[in-house]
Protein backbone atom coordinates (compact mmCIF):
# COMPACT_ATOMS: atom_id res chain seq x y z
CA UNK A 1 0.00 0.00 0.00
CA UNK A 2 1.20 3.62 -0.63
CA UNK A 3 0.59 6.20 2.19
CA UNK A 4 1.48 9.71 2.55
CA UNK A 5 3.75 11.42 5.08
CA UNK A 6 0.31 11.38 7.91
CA UNK A 7 0.04 7.39 7.24
CA UNK A 8 -2.96 7.90 5.23
CA UNK A 9 -3.67 5.45 2.32
CA UNK A 10 -3.71 6.46 -0.79
CA UNK A 11 -3.90 3.17 -2.72
CA UNK A 12 -3.73 -0.27 -1.85
CA UNK A 13 -2.53 -2.76 -3.94
CA UNK A 14 -3.49 -6.74 -3.19
CA UNK A 15 -0.75 -8.68 -4.30
CA UNK A 16 0.63 -7.24 -7.36
CA UNK A 17 2.23 -9.27 -9.79
CA UNK A 18 5.09 -6.89 -10.03
CA UNK A 19 6.80 -5.98 -7.28
CA UNK A 20 6.45 -2.34 -6.88
CA UNK A 21 8.01 0.16 -3.84
CA UNK A 22 5.60 0.66 -0.60
CA UNK A 23 4.33 -0.93 2.70
CA UNK A 24 3.23 -4.43 3.38
CA UNK A 25 0.06 -4.95 4.72
CA UNK A 26 -0.46 -7.14 7.57
CA UNK A 27 -2.06 -6.79 11.25
CA UNK A 28 -4.70 -5.69 12.76
CA UNK A 29 -7.88 -3.71 11.22
CA UNK A 30 -9.71 -1.46 13.36
CA UNK A 31 -13.06 -0.61 11.43
CA UNK A 32 -16.06 1.76 12.02
CA UNK A 33 -18.45 -0.49 11.28
CA UNK A 34 -21.23 2.49 9.56
CA UNK A 35 -17.86 1.92 6.54
CA UNK A 36 -19.41 -1.42 6.04
CA UNK A 37 -22.51 -1.05 5.33
CA UNK A 38 -22.79 -1.11 2.06
CA UNK A 39 -21.72 -4.34 1.70
CA UNK A 40 -24.05 -7.42 2.36
CA UNK A 41 -23.31 -9.89 5.09
CA UNK A 42 -24.48 -12.68 3.01
CA UNK A 43 -21.86 -13.18 0.36
CA UNK A 44 -17.58 -14.20 0.58
CA UNK A 45 -15.74 -10.29 0.62
CA UNK A 46 -11.55 -10.02 0.31
CA UNK A 47 -11.31 -6.91 2.07
CA UNK A 48 -8.47 -6.44 0.50
CA UNK A 49 -9.47 -6.87 -3.22
CA UNK A 50 -12.82 -5.14 -2.52
CA UNK A 51 -13.52 -3.17 0.40
CA UNK A 52 -10.38 -1.37 1.24
CA UNK A 53 -10.26 -0.03 -2.01
CA UNK A 54 -13.63 1.01 -2.59
CA UNK A 55 -13.31 3.04 0.48
CA UNK A 56 -10.06 4.78 -0.38
CA UNK A 57 -11.33 5.65 -3.71
CA UNK A 58 -14.74 7.12 -1.78
CA UNK A 59 -12.52 9.01 0.18
CA UNK A 60 -12.82 7.99 3.71
CA UNK A 61 -9.71 8.14 5.89
CA UNK A 62 -7.98 5.01 6.10
CA UNK A 63 -4.65 5.03 7.74
CA UNK A 64 -1.60 2.84 8.55
CA UNK A 65 0.37 2.53 11.01
CA UNK A 66 4.27 1.59 10.07
CA UNK A 67 5.56 -1.06 12.71
CA UNK A 68 9.29 -2.46 12.99
CA UNK A 69 7.96 -5.78 14.60
CA UNK A 70 8.34 -9.05 13.70
CA UNK A 71 6.17 -10.47 11.28
CA UNK A 72 6.09 -13.99 9.18
CA UNK A 73 3.31 -15.18 7.41
CA UNK A 74 2.69 -18.85 9.18
CA UNK A 75 0.50 -20.03 6.00
CA UNK A 76 3.31 -23.06 5.38
CA UNK A 77 4.17 -25.77 7.83
CA UNK A 78 7.84 -24.63 7.42
CA UNK A 79 7.01 -20.93 8.42
CA UNK A 80 4.95 -21.86 11.15
CA UNK A 81 7.67 -24.08 12.44
CA UNK A 82 10.23 -21.24 11.77
CA UNK A 83 7.86 -19.17 14.09
CA UNK A 84 8.90 -21.23 16.88
CA UNK A 85 12.24 -21.26 16.37
CA UNK A 86 12.56 -17.60 16.43
CA UNK A 87 10.53 -16.93 19.21
CA UNK A 88 12.92 -19.69 21.09
CA UNK A 89 15.79 -17.91 19.88
CA UNK A 90 14.62 -14.43 21.29
CA UNK A 91 14.27 -12.98 18.06
CA UNK A 92 10.44 -11.86 18.12
CA UNK A 93 10.17 -8.64 20.95
CA UNK A 94 8.80 -8.53 24.06
CA UNK A 95 8.61 -12.87 24.03
CA UNK A 96 10.93 -14.41 26.16
CA UNK A 97 11.03 -18.25 26.20
CA UNK A 98 12.69 -21.37 27.50
CA UNK A 99 14.59 -23.04 24.95
CA UNK A 100 13.07 -25.45 24.66
CA UNK A 101 9.58 -24.66 25.46
CA UNK A 102 7.89 -27.39 27.57
CA UNK A 103 4.17 -26.73 28.76
CA UNK A 104 4.17 -27.19 33.03
CA UNK A 105 1.77 -29.64 32.91
CA UNK A 106 3.45 -31.77 30.02
CA UNK A 107 5.04 -34.86 30.64
CA UNK A 108 8.42 -35.70 29.84
CA UNK A 109 9.86 -38.69 31.03
CA UNK A 110 13.67 -39.07 31.89
CA UNK A 111 15.61 -40.19 29.31
CA UNK A 112 13.55 -38.34 26.66
CA UNK A 113 15.72 -36.36 24.52
CA UNK A 114 14.70 -32.64 23.77
CA UNK A 115 16.06 -30.61 20.93
CA UNK A 116 16.44 -26.69 21.69
CA UNK A 117 14.32 -25.71 18.97
CA UNK A 118 11.29 -27.74 20.17
CA UNK A 119 8.03 -27.03 21.69
CA UNK A 120 5.64 -29.43 24.20
CA UNK A 121 2.24 -28.33 24.94
CA UNK A 122 -0.23 -28.59 27.98
CA UNK A 123 -0.44 -32.21 29.22
CA UNK A 124 1.48 -34.20 26.01
CA UNK A 125 3.82 -36.40 26.91
CA UNK A 126 7.35 -37.50 25.28
CA UNK A 127 8.13 -40.98 26.81
CA UNK A 128 11.47 -42.13 28.09
CA UNK A 129 13.54 -43.00 24.81
CA UNK A 130 11.38 -40.49 22.38
CA UNK A 131 13.53 -37.73 20.39
CA UNK A 132 11.43 -34.19 19.65
CA UNK A 133 13.86 -32.11 17.48
CA UNK A 134 13.13 -28.99 15.77
CA UNK A 135 9.57 -29.84 16.40
CA UNK A 136 6.26 -28.44 17.93
CA UNK A 137 4.28 -31.18 19.94
CA UNK A 138 0.83 -29.78 20.40
CA UNK A 139 -1.13 -30.30 23.43
CA UNK A 140 -2.47 -33.80 24.44
CA UNK A 141 -0.40 -35.33 21.78
CA UNK A 142 1.73 -38.24 22.86
CA UNK A 143 5.06 -39.54 21.41
CA UNK A 144 5.95 -43.16 22.90
CA UNK A 145 9.36 -45.02 23.70
CA UNK A 146 11.81 -44.81 21.20
CA UNK A 147 10.22 -42.95 18.81
CA UNK A 148 11.76 -39.91 16.77
CA UNK A 149 9.97 -36.83 15.54
CA UNK A 150 11.61 -33.90 13.94
CA UNK A 151 10.84 -30.88 11.91
CA UNK A 152 7.16 -32.09 12.55
CA UNK A 153 4.47 -30.70 13.91
CA UNK A 154 2.08 -33.09 16.04
CA UNK A 155 -1.41 -31.79 16.35
CA UNK A 156 -3.57 -31.96 19.50
CA UNK A 157 -3.92 -35.50 20.91
CA UNK A 158 -1.82 -37.01 18.43
CA UNK A 159 -0.12 -40.30 19.22
CA UNK A 160 3.36 -40.96 17.44
CA UNK A 161 3.77 -45.09 18.18
CA UNK A 162 7.00 -46.56 19.92
CA UNK A 163 9.62 -46.33 17.41
CA UNK A 164 7.89 -44.64 14.76
CA UNK A 165 10.13 -41.89 12.64
CA UNK A 166 8.24 -38.90 11.89
CA UNK A 167 10.29 -36.52 9.71
CA UNK A 168 9.34 -32.85 7.95
CA UNK A 169 5.38 -33.93 8.94
CA UNK A 170 1.93 -32.86 9.37
CA UNK A 171 -0.18 -34.92 11.93
CA UNK A 172 -3.65 -33.89 12.22
CA UNK A 173 -5.76 -33.67 15.82
CA UNK A 174 -5.96 -36.83 17.22
CA UNK A 175 -4.38 -39.07 14.32
CA UNK A 176 -2.27 -41.88 14.84
CA UNK A 177 1.40 -42.98 13.53
CA UNK A 178 1.55 -46.56 14.01
CA UNK A 179 4.75 -48.57 16.47
CA UNK A 180 7.89 -48.36 14.13
CA UNK A 181 6.29 -46.83 11.22
CA UNK A 182 8.66 -44.62 8.92
CA UNK A 183 6.66 -41.37 7.76
CA UNK A 184 9.24 -38.29 5.56
CA UNK A 185 7.29 -35.15 3.76
CA UNK A 186 3.56 -36.71 5.22
CA UNK A 187 0.26 -34.74 5.80
CA UNK A 188 -2.23 -36.78 8.41
CA UNK A 189 -5.49 -35.68 8.57
CA UNK A 190 -7.96 -34.91 11.44
CA UNK A 191 -8.35 -37.93 13.30
CA UNK A 192 -6.73 -40.54 10.70
CA UNK A 193 -4.49 -43.35 10.97
CA UNK A 194 -0.73 -42.96 9.12
CA UNK A 195 -0.88 -45.79 6.12
CA UNK A 196 1.50 -48.59 6.61
CA UNK A 197 4.16 -48.82 3.89
CA UNK A 198 2.23 -51.36 2.06
CA UNK A 199 -0.74 -49.02 1.55
CA UNK A 200 1.46 -45.89 0.36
Amino acid sequence: MATDADGRVEEFREKPEDAIPGDVNAGTYLLDPAVLQDWSPDRSISIEREIFPAVIDAGHAVFGFLGRCYWIDVGTPEKYLQAHFDMLAGLVGGVDYESPWVASTADIEPGARLGTRSSIGAEARVAAGATVEDSVVHPGASIANGAVVRTSIVGPGAHVGANARVTGSVLGAGSRVGDGLSLTDARIGTDAEAPAPEQV
